[in-house]
């Protein structure tokens, strides 16, 4: 799945009339913070998401990412506490970006993988505007993560996961899968979007149980 890039059918977009919809989703090639060419079509409502997996130590962290010249901003992130190496899945995200296609930077490591999702119809006035509180799933070996997110019809929900080694994670419907991404040393990130509703329970199955961590983060229609 190095550096795959998808552009969704609207019968793979589960959002309500007016909802924030997915428009794309590329991963990073393998050991890379870096997503290249990575282009924003034109649309309203526009909401960049960027999710790096590394190493949760200092020297693996990324200070700064940017797409082209403008600075993102780390929002969330969920940590493996238990596996060895410890890892944990940022995310990063930019408001209104400019149509066009750049490159989304955030370094390069041994311990990286990333990926960026973009989507249409969100209120991207501000920080506070576009995004709900995020849940924090407390880091545990289990075959089942799941984050409960509160949302409305008129919302998204974007849910995201990292765990040690590799399996196979399989996304509970009406959740649909945008990006998995792996890295031999680090372990496995998951990402999805589930449609919203007064509460949102976000949550795969791993083919077997690993130290996992999630969060799940509700997108507030414009």
């Amino acid at each position: 799945m190095s550096g795959n890039i998808q552009t969704l059918a609207s019968t793979q977009i589960a959002a309500g009339g007016g909802a924030p919809t997915v428009i794309s989703s590329q991963l990073s090639t393998a050991d890379s913070c870096d997503v290249s060419s990575f282009t924003v079509a034109s649309g309203s409502g526009r909401l960049l998401l960027f999710f790096t997996l590394v190493r949760d130590d200092a020297s693996s962290q990324p200070s700064s990412v940017t797409y082209g010249a403008a600075s993102m901003t780390k929002l969330a992130a969920a940590i493996c506490v238990d596996s060895i190496p410890r890892h944990s899945l940022q995310m990063w995200y930019l408001l209104n970006p400019d149509v066009g296609t750049a490159n989304i930077t955030g370094g390069t490591s041994p311990y990286y993988r990333a990926g960026a999702l973009y989507i249409n119809g969100a209120d991207n006035a501000s920080e506070g505007a576009a995004f709900g509180t995020p849940v924090i799933m407390t880091s545990a070996n289990t075959s089942t993560p799941s984050v409960t997110v509160s949302s409305s019809t008129a919302d998204l929900v974007i849910g995201a996961g990292c765990f040690n080694s590799t399996a196979t994670p399989t996304f509970t419907s009406p959740a649909v899968e945008d990006l998995v991404g792996s890295n031999g040393d680090v372990g496995t990130f998951f990402l999805g979007h589930s449609p919203g509703q007064t509460s949102v329970v976000f949550d795969v199955t791993l083919s077997t149980s690993r130290h996992c961590g999630m969060f799940g983060v509700n997108i507030n229609g414009a």
